[in-house]
Order: C-alpha cells, then structure tokens, then sequence
C-alpha cells in the first residue's frame, strides 16, 4: 500500500546516514504524503512535488507501483535540501538501493534503467540504436512488463496540452532555481549512476 510504502523509505536514509556516514542524508525521514488531486497532476505527468516553503513532500499514488518508492525518496531529498533534480534521483537511488525492501531495490534500479536507456535514445546515433537494442535484448520479461506498464499508464493518462504547461513551468521553476538545464536536469542523474 501507499502507506507502507512511505514509512518504508526511511530505512535506506537511514543505512546511508549511520551506517555509511553520509550526514548529507540525516534530515527528516517522515512518510511523504498522498497527493491531493491525483487526477490533474495525473494528466500533467507529475509524480510528486514537494512544497519548500513547509518542507511537504507528497507523492501522487496514482503513478505506476513500481516507481512509487524511487518517487518518494526523490520528494524526501528535495525535503532533506537536496535541491536539483539530478541530485535528488541520485539520492533516490542511493536511498532505494540501500533499503532492504526487494520494491525499493527494484525501483532504483528500474527507475536507473529508464534514465540511461532514455540517455542513450536521445543520442539519435547509430551507434546508440545499436546500444539501445543489444540491451533491450538483454532484459527479462518482468523488467519489459513493468516498463510496458509505466510507458502505457503515462501514454493513456497525460493529456499533451496539460503536459506542456507543467512542463514550462517546472522548465521555468528550475532555471529559476539555478540550474540551467531545467527539466533536462532530471536525466542528468546518469552520469552520476555510470560514475557511482
């Protein structure tokens, strides 16, 4: 359930603070909350979000189970002062790796694969559409069923025009922040998961 999940995700802050002395995780680790109307920010393709002005991280619980977890450790670092985007992933990740859940695991490194994969896709090359398709030859039948699932839930559920203004104002929220890639920063979490 939402519930259990968003009590679960402290675990792997917690690993990563006392077991693995990264202070940069010891900040709040209370559960994210649901996202109220899940419908709309359904349609713009938004996850979660998190209010810095009262440290509120919620999660919309209508997104695809499997990212669940990696979401709500992303709101949780954006709590934690953890501001950009590639951070945040990063941290989501590591929060998520580190969790002894088999779902948290699961989704850092099915929420990591997406980010690569999409990394790769946008090269546009024909060395990349070689890449692309040796490791789309290379994953299971769960990994190509959940990402069939998350692909289709979002094709069927956003709407184009209500997408693109979420888009521009996020684009515009996070150049405003400092961080002149905008939404693009999100991907950047790539080179930080190749490097790590």
């Amino acid at each position: 359930s939402f519930h259990n999940l968003a009590v679960g995700a402290a675990e792997g802050f917690q690993v990563m603070t006392y077991e693995r002395s990264a202070s940069v995780f010891a900040g709040t680790t209370l559960p994210v909350k649901e996202l109220g109307w899940a419908d709309m920010y359904t349609s713009m393709g938004i996850t979660g979000f998190t209010f810095s002005l009262t440290g509120e991280a919620a999660v919309n619980p209508q997104i695809p189970v499997v990212s669940l977890p990696f979401t709500m450790c992303h709101e949780m670092a954006h709590r934690m002062s953890i501001a950009t985007e590639r951070d945040a992933n990063f941290a989501a990740f590591l929060a998520c790796r580190f969790n002894s859940s088999e779902e948290y695991q699961y989704s850092a490194y099915f929420m990591a694969y997406r980010y690569c994969y999409n990394a790769i896709a946008g090269l546009g090359t024909v060395e990349s559409q070689q890449a692309m398709q040796r490791v789309k030859d290379g994953i299971n039948e769960d990994l190509y069923r959940d990402l069939a699932s998350y692909n289709t839930f979002f094709a069927e559920k956003k709407d184009q025009k209500a997408t693109e203004l979420a888009d521009t104002v996020n684009d515009t929220y996070i150049k405003a922040q400092g961080d002149e890639r905008g939404v693009a920063s999100y991907g950047a979490v790539c080179d930080m998961l190749v490097s790590w």
